[in-house]
């Protein structure tokens, strides 16, 4: 019974610090915005199935964490990703 529980609370503590540490990404980046290719290309060795950082992401965006948002470069087309969300005061 032992080995049962400690397995889903591993589970229970791992989604939550993944969420952190993807919030604490998009937070550190220029002007506190990254883009899919940015957090995919960052993340993709730290997830065991390939839907962590869309169920992250989704969890972020539903807690008001995060937002979509895009960045418009210099150049070429605007860049699609999220964005840190500014509580307005």
């Amino acid at each position: 019974m032992e080995g049962g529980v400690k397995k889903y609370m591993n589970d229970y503590y791992v989604f939550p610090k993944f969420c952190e540490r993807v919030a604490e990404f998009i937070g550190e980046q220029k002007g506190g915005f990254a883009s899919d290719r940015d957090l995919g290309r960052s993340f993709r060795r730290h997830m065991k199935h390939g839907y962590e950082l869309e169920r992250a992401t989704t969890q972020l965006m539903k807690e008001g964490v995060i937002e979509r948002g895009f960045r418009r470069g210099e150049r070429g087309p605007a860049a699609e990703g999220w964005r840190i969300r500014r509580e307005e005061q």
